[in-house]
This record gives C-alpha cells, structure tokens and sequence, in this order.
C-alpha cells in the first residue's frame, strides 16, 4: 500500500499510500519493521556492538557475551521532566547493569537477596515463593501479558485438514487447566484473537454455542467427534499420530508435555521436538514443522495479528484458507468508520474461532517485582511499541533507604 517515499526538505520525509490501510503505523512507523541506523553506523560495521549508537536515554558501555548489558548514562539526551516546579533532565540514574541469567533459581536468590533491584516478566509459576519468602519491601505488580501461548496447525495436513478433527483437538485441550497453571487468577480462558477491553470483542458467554464448547474440556466428546470424522480407531487404539516442533524453553515444554498427556486420552498420539528458535523459525517459514508449532505473541492490534490468517499471507504459517474470512478481514484493513471495522473483525474473528487454525491456550500471566528504594516506577513493563525497558529513564535510586533496609 506504499506508493511513493521522497524527501520535502532536510527533515520531512513523505510517504504516500495508495489505499487506507488500518495497520500503516506499525507497518512502517515503528517497532523491529522500522529501524533506523545512521549511514555512519552501517558504514563502521553495525555488527559490532562498540559502533551502536542511538538517541536514546543511555547508551551501551559494555556487552560481556553470555553474561551482561551494561547501559550508561547519555550526557546528550534530549528528553526532560519537572519535579516540584524544578526542570532536570533524563535518565536520572548513571547506570544500568543487565545480567543475563537463564537460570530462575539463580534469579529468585538474587531478588531476594537484593542483588538486583528491578525483576521484570516473572513467570507465574515462581509467584507463590516470591510472595512467601520475600520481604514488604519487595514490590510486586501482576499482569495478564498480552502474549498468549498457541499450538498452530498445520490445517493443509491430513488429517487436520479436516475442521472437525480440529475442533475435536481444542475441545481435548483442558484450556482451564492451562489457564489454573500459567494465567491470573480470575481473568477469563478466552483471549484470542480480540483480548477483553477491544470494543470487537465478544465475551465467552456472548459466543455463538458452537463456539463455546471449544473451550470446555469434554475429551469424551472429542473422542466421539473423532469417530465420527474419521472412523473407529484403529487395532492400536490410535486414530491418528502427529508430529510437531516447539522452542526449547521449560514453560513451552511444559505446556505441550500437558496438551501430550490430553491427547492420548482421546487416542492421538502426539510427538514433539523440541528444537532452537532459528531451526523452528526455518520451519515454519516453509511449512516443514509437521503437523503443529508452538507460537504466541501479543495481541496489540487484533486486525494486524488477524490479518497473517489471510489465504496465502508469508506470515500465514497454518497453511489456514476461508474466503469469507478473507474477504471480511480485507475490508477491515481499509474501513475507515470505526463501528464498521469493528463489526468486520468481530464477524472476522467468529469465523476464525469456529475453524480452529489454532487453539489458543492461555494469556500468560506476568508480574514484576522491584525494591522499595527504586523510586517512580510502579511496575510498568512497557510506555509503547513493545519496548520493555523505557519505564527504567523515569526510575531513581534511594541509596539511603536501601542502607536503612541494610541491604
């Protein structure tokens, strides 16, 4: 949807679109699509770290491999804040050291410990020991992550081709258990592809009865559903085996070594490899991952994620083809009233759910955790665009409440 990109003056670039397209800021404004690197950089070698350099409020000092970032302060910053009247300028702490710690025992002593001062993303798995053995003085604040885990389907596969075969996998995915496990408490199973809060969305008790059901664990009805689609299981009490890659990290294993042990009850045999992320990226990229992968990402702007499901999208990794939800979904890209976008993605998105190109298993629940002597910062894990760390130019240190807390 670009036509024609020049520049109108030394500091005005126009960019003309031949269309309106919904998702043109993401696209080519901002986030990993739109990075921007000085020709000085590209010309030193941007491939070494010593040549980064940016506009941001630190810059990096240090980059020890397999161990640590370490960020200082950029005295040339350009941002600034007022406090009780007073203008001072960002970032207002001199350094930031980032360990890189696979480890989560090792994370959970230094927290603990006071080690670090600031923990983002901690896993929901790790909040009952935090919450039980640490200090007041250790702050935390919960989250639902707008990541939400999914096994993809290869729906060009036999016999996954087949939707019912699909819908009957979704109903033997015990979805609350998931949910139990990895999610906030209280926060509701349905998430994918439009999160509570959009104005399309539509509430689980809203959702049209065939719908519903995906979501309620019922592995005697998807035994029977995969009788009916296929036939009796055979001799060995198989009616099919599949094959799949997921990443490597616990939290994904784990999550598939349950989605395994469901399966089974319905008489599917279900593989997995676990494999690094560029030979499962490789994978999917040209559709040789099997018959499922793991995948996940958040659901910012439900249009965009929706739009990858277009019949022959690159993004389109489940092979998932539906012409009417092609077509709704395409109109959506480029309705500029608001109530009429909205109406096509909600119709969009109940056809994509009663499909079942993939079963989306939870919203991750996240949380991070920080002492009290950092100061002006409230838990935040992002100000925009994905970037995680922005909140940390805001923060200072009390040095004398940490000596008081004798730490």
């Amino acid at each position: 949807f670009v036509g024609d990109v020049y520049a109108e003056g030394r500091y005005t670039v126009v960019i003309e679109l031949t269309r309106f397209e919904i998702d043109w800021m993401s696209i080519i404004g901002y986030h990993y699509t739109s990075l921007i690197f000085a020709p000085e950089v590209i010309a030193a070698g941007a491939a070494d770290w010593k040549n980064v350099v940016g506009t941001g409020p630190f810059v990096l000092k240090e980059y020890v491999t397999g161990s640590s970032f370490t960020y200082g302060r950029n005295p040339n910053y350009w941002n600034t804040t007022t406090v009780n009247g007073k203008e001072y300028p960002y970032p207002f702490v001199d350094e930031i050291v980032l360990p890189i710690t696979p480890d989560y025992a090792t994370i959970l002593a230094a927290v603990r410990s006071g080690t670090i001062d600031v923990a983002v993303h901690m896993e929901t798995v790790y909040w009952d020991v935090l919450d039980a053995t640490a200090p007041a003085e250790l702050l935390s604040r919960q989250f639902t992550s707008a990541d939400v885990a999914i096994i993809g389907l290869n729906t060009a596969l036999p016999p996954l081709d087949n939707k019912e075969v699909r819908r009957a996998l979704m109903i033997a995915t015990n979805l609350a258990g998931v949910q139990a496990l990895r999610g906030v408490p209280g926060t509701t199973k349905h998430v994918w592809p439009i999160p509570p809060g959009y104005t399309s969305y539509t509430p689980l008790e809203e959702l049209p009865a065939n719908i519903q059901l995906l979501y309620d664990y019922n592995p005697e009805l998807a035994r029977q559903m995969l009788e009916n689609a296929l036939g009796p299981p055979g001799a060995d009490g198989l009616f099919f085996e599949l094959e799949g890659m997921i990443s490597p990290e616990v939290i994904v294993s784990d999550n598939w070594a349950l989605v395994t042990d469901w399966w089974s009850e319905i008489g599917v045999k279900f593989n997995v490899q676990p494999v690094e992320h560029a030979v499962k990226a490789a994978a999917m990229a040209d559709r040789t991952y099997g018959h499922a992968v793991n995948d996940g990402g958040g659901v910012v702007n439900p249009l965009a994620l929706m739009a990858r499901l277009i019949t022959g999208h690159a993004d389109n990794y489940f092979e998932y083809s539906n012409a009417a939800y092609d077509d709704l979904v395409s109109r959506a890209q480029t309705e500029r009233d608001a109530a009429v976008r909205d109406s096509l993605t909600k119709e969009a998105s109940l056809i994509l759910l009663e499909d079942v190109a993939l079963i989306p298993m939870a919203a991750e629940g996240d949380s991070n955790y920080w002492w009290a002597w950092i100061k002006n910062y409230y838990g935040e894990t992002s100000t925009g665009g994905g970037d995680r760390y922005s909140p940390v130019q805001y923060i200072w240190f009390d040095q004398d409440l940490k000596a008081e807390l004798e730490y």
